[in-house]
Parts: structure tokens; C-alpha cells; sequence
């Protein structure tokens, strides 16, 4: 998915978003529930705290699922990422967030 300009400044601003993974039917969410995530050149990321072994991963990356942000809902594709570069940038961004966010409260 390609986002707009605008929609990467909401990204960017909110404390997180709503993950909203399709079950097995691909027609009714397994969960939804809120989830940190960063936008790194432009495409969002999200992380399972049990990593590949979180339901939401395991079905969204099987069914693909909906993300809502505000009161606006996309259609998502979850895709794992394995390239190491782009791993580590994600890391990153996720690591200065937690940084901001200590320093802010």
C-alpha cells in the first residue's frame, strides 16, 4: 500500500494503532487491539511481542487484515521482513520511539 503524505504525518503522530488481523474465513478479525508502530521511508511496521509466534502475525500474515488510525480503516497486507538492512532500520526507529517516549513522560 502506498500512503499519502497526509496519512504518513498521522502515522507518525499517533501513540498507536488499532491491528485488526483477518481469521482463517479472511472475513471477521481475530483481534483488535492497539499496537505501537513506525514508519520508516515511508511504510508502516508493527512487531508481535511474541514475535512470529503472535496470533496477529500468524493470521495476518496468512489472511491479511484491516489497520485503523483515527476513525479511518485500511485494508493492510502483513509481510514479514527478512532483509537485514531493513530489519535493523525498523529496529532502530522502533528503539528511538521508546527513547522519545521514556523522555517525555
Amino acid at each position: 500500500m502506498t500512503w499519502t503524505d497526509e496519512e504518513i504525518k498521522q502515522l507518525e503522530a499517533a501513540s498507536t494503532i488499532q491491528n485488526k488481523p483477518f481469521g482463517p474465513d479472511k472475513a471477521a478479525f481475530t483481534e483488535d487491539n492497539p499496537v505501537w508502530e513506525v514508519v520508516v521511508d515511508g511504510r508502516l511496521y508493527t512487531r508481535g511481542g511474541n514475535g512470529t509466534a503472535s496470533r496477529w502475525y500468524v493470521n495476518g500474515t496468512k489472511n491479511g487484515g484491516h489497520i485503523r488510525l483515527g476513525n479511518q480503516e485500511y485494508a493492510v497486507d502483513y509481510r514479514a521482513v527478512s532483509d537485514p538492512a531493513e530489519v535493523q532500520a525498523v529496529t532502530d526507529a522502533y528503539q528511538a520511539r521508546a527513547t522519545s517516549a521514556i523522555l517525555t513522560w
